[in-house]
C-alpha cells in the first residue's frame, strides 16, 4: 500500500510540473565551401532542443512575418503580375484584363442573376489589349500597377469574347503564373492572398445550364486547383462555330491581405541533428532565422538565433 500511495504522489508531481528543461542551442554558419547561390549552405547546431524550425529569409519564410495577416505600410505598392500567351491565332483584342471595386461578387448558383451583374457593372480595363500579347504564338510577362486599388474590396477578372471566322480559329489564351504581389519599401515583396482564398470562377454566356464549369474543351476557361493558371482552349474556325463570351471572376478581395510567413520544421522530439544544408537559389543578403523550442503538455520555452548569409 505504501508503495502504491508512493507512486501515486510521484505521478501527480510530474503531472503538476510545468516548467520545462533550459535550451541549450547554438548554431554557426559554415563558409569552408563558400556561399554561392545553387548551391547547399551548411549550418552546424549544437545543442538538442526538442524542435527547431528554420526560416529562409526569403520571400514566403521570413522570421518577422510569420503572424502577419495584413500589410498596410507607407509606400507599399501592389502589382498584379502573370505571363500571358496567345495560340493558334492572332490576339485581336479577344482578352481583356479588367478590375472593379463595387462588383458585389458572383452568386454562384444562378445564371440569369450572375449574367446580369457581369455585363450591367462597370468594369475598369486596367491594361490596353496592346500592351497584351498580340502576335501568334506570343509570350508576355505582365507586371500591372494595381497600388490604386489598395485597401478596397477588389474583384479581378479576365474577359474572352470571339466571334467565328471562315478560316481562322478562335485564338487559344494562356494564362500563367498568376500572383499579386505587394512590394514594400525596403524592396521586400509579399504575395496578397493566398491563391486558393481568390475564389475564381469561370462563367460562360453560352452555357446556360451549367455557366460555372471548368474544363479543357474549346470555349471554356480550364481553371488550374491552385488558381494559378486560366486557360481558354480555342475553338476552330468555321462560320458554324459559335461565338464565345467566356469571363473568369475572382471573388471581392482586400489586397492587403495576406498569408503568414512559414518556415520549415527540420527537427521534432525523436530526432537529433548536427546541422542543417539549405540551397539558397538567388544571390542576396538573408537573415535566417532558426526557433528552437522545449515543450510539454502545458508549458513551453523558446529561444531564436539569427545569421545574416550572403549568397553570391
Amino acid at each position: 500500500m505504501k508503495n502504491i500511495l508512493f507512486l501515486l504522489m510521484i505521478l501527480i508531481f510530474f503531472s503538476c510540473k510545468k516548467e520545462v528543461d533550459d535550451i541549450v542551442f547554438s548554431v554557426e554558419l559554415d563558409t569552408a565551401n563558400g556561399l554561392e547561390a545553387g548551391k547547399p549552405v551548411i549550418f552546424n547546431i549544437k545543442g538538442n532542443p526538442n524542435y527547431i524550425t528554420f526560416y529562409s529569409g526569403e520571400q514566403g519564410s521570413a522570421y518577422q512575418y510569420k503572424n502577419l495577416t495584413s500589410l498596410s505600410e507607407p509606400d507599399m505598392k501592389a502589382f498584379l503580375r502573370f505571363t500571358g500567351k496567345v495560340e493558334n491565332a492572332v490576339a485581336n483584342s479577344t482578352l481583356s484584363v479588367l478590375i472593379s471595386d463595387s462588383f458585389t461578387g458572383l452568386v454562384a448558383n444562378n445564371y440569369k442573376t450572375d449574367s446580369t451583374l457581369i455585363v450591367d457593372h462597370q468594369w475598369h480595363t486596367i491594361i490596353p489589349s496592346t500592351d497584351l500579347p498580340i502576335t501568334q504564338n506570343q509570350e508576355k510577362k505582365l507586371d500591372i500597377d494595381i497600388t490604386n486599388y489598395l485597401n478596397k474590396p477588389v474583384t479581378l477578372a479576365f474577359r474572352y469574347a470571339t466571334i467565328p471566322h471562315a478560316t481562322i480559329q478562335q485564338p487559344k489564351w494562356t494564362i500563367s503564373d498568376f500572383r499579386i504581389v505587394l512590394k514594400l519599401a525596403s524592396g521586400y515583396e509579399k504575395e496578397s492572398q493566398d491563391s486558393l482564398r481568390r475564389g475564381f470562377l469561370p462563367f460562360d454566356f453560352n452555357n446556360k445550364a451549367a455557366p460555372y464549369t471548368i474544363g479543357a474543351v474549346a470555349g471554356r476557361w480550364n481553371i488550374t486547383a491552385n488558381q494559378k493558371s486560366f486557360v481558354m482552349t480555342n475553338t476552330a474556325a468555321g462560320l458554324t462555330q459559335v461565338s464565345n463570351l467566356d469571363y473568369v471572376v475572382s471573388r471581392p478581395m482586400l489586397l492587403n491581405e495576406v498569408s503568414p510567413d512559414a518556415g520549415v520544421a527540420i527537427k521534432s522530439v525523436k530526432d537529433r541533428i548536427d546541422s542543417y544544408s539549405y540551397v539558397f537559389n538567388s544571390p542576396g543578403s538573408y537573415q535566417v532565422a532558426f526557433v528552437a523550442k522545449n515543450a510539454t503538455g502545458k508549458a513551453e520555452k523558446e529561444i531564436i538565433k539569427y545569421l545574416k548569409v550572403n549568397v553570391k
